[in-house]
């Protein structure tokens, strides 16, 4: 019986709160207002990439926009999925 009910809790969530996707605005704040924002204030901007991202490289180089890849660099597993950099 509880696993019909998990069932049915399961099927009522994603009627309820169907799954949706949302787009990347990295390019979009690299590219618009982060880099107006942290150089109007008298600091520097620079990207750090987690991950090999292609299309991202690209977009950085063509606005001459200083990054580093963190390939390789230890990190904490987040409860979230993501990565989170080692101090």
């Amino acid at each position: 019986m509880s696993g019909l009910a998990r069932f049915a809790v399961a099927v009522y969530v994603k009627i309820r709160y169907p799954k949706i996707t949302v787009p990347d605005p990295t390019e979009q704040l690299v590219a618009t207002g982060s880099p107006t924002f942290v150089t109007a204030n008298g600091a520097k901007f620079f990207v750090g990439l987690q991950s090999e991202d292609k299309e991202l490289i690209q977009h950085l180089q063509d606005r001459r926009t200083p990054f580093v890849s963190l390939d390789g660099a230890p990190f904490y597993p987040g409860s979230s999925g993501r990565r989170s950099l080692d101090p």
